[in-house]
């Protein structure tokens, strides 16, 4: 038996929504997440008949591979005949039982379950991230399990601990912020340069870009010309200062 045959969803009492849901049709951004580890969802079997529709349109990994990372993946690789869908995940603040509930729904399909509420909670910060960055759903691969032979259907999501996912999101802006230093710290070596090419004394150099000395304005020429394969200004040095 695999670990994913397994029981991994808990009792139906966790529900924040055991209700049978209206009929509901609406388009959300939804941001792709962290899909690192596995995470089973409740509810499943109040919606047993779109989970049966969900059935007829499940694919193979070979779709959401290249997403899956770390323990899902390597459960993935291991058990290969697993059917997979896109979980699209929604937070609804309205839910009467549960104002931090997180639906669960299959992509251009039906509600299929929810977090569990302690899940739902752990969550939170992912969905605040999210939403500010413009976007009002999570999507992540996930495993449609069971309906064999009488058995219900569950659901388990590929989706990374709130942590990994967080720092996912912030990737691209700790990238965008470094790469925004980087070229500000060009423009000021590329200035420091063009200074000492124009005859400016190291020392004026230094007072006129902020360095403490005029060696630091001169390395940071240095690297400018080395950079972009220039050859360095000469080295000019200002008038002594008198002494006593």
């Amino acid at each position: 038996m695999g670990f994913l045959d397994r029981a991994l969803g808990r009792t139906p009492e966790h529900d924040p929504a055991p209700e049978p849901d209206q009929a509901r049709t609406f388009t959300l951004d939804a941001c792709v997440v962290h899909a690192g580890g596995l995470l089973g969802i409740v509810g499943e079997s109040y919606r047993q008949d779109e989970l049966r529709v969900l059935a007829e349109r499940t694919a193979d990994v070979s779709e959401f591979r290249e997403e899956l990372v770390d323990y899902a993946a390597e459960v993935a690789d291991r058990e290969p005949d697993r059917r997979w869908f896109r979980a699209v995940l929604v937070r609804e603040p309205d839910n009467p039982k549960d104002s931090n509930a997180i639906a669960v729904y299959a992509q251009a399909g039906g509600k299929v379950g929810y977090l569990a509420r302690e899940d739902a909670r752990h969550y939170e910060q992912v969905f605040e991230s999210l939403e500010k960055r413009g976007y009002g759903a999570a999507a992540c691969p996930a495993m449609l399990m069971g309906g064999g032979a009488g058995e219900s259907y569950g659901v388990v999501l590929a989706i990374s601990a709130p942590g990994y996912v967080l720092h996912d999101l912030t990737a691209e802006e700790r990238e965008a912020v470094r790469e925004s230093k980087a070229r500000e710290k060009d423009a000021r070596d590329c200035a420091v340069y063009e200074a000492g090419l124009a005859g400016e004394t190291w020392e004026t150099v230094a007072e006129a870009h902020g360095y403490k000395t005029a060696g630091g304005a001169r390395a940071a020429a240095h690297r400018y010309a080395e950079r972009n394969g220039l050859e360095m200004p000469a080295h000019r040095r200002g008038p002594r200062r008198p002494t006593d």
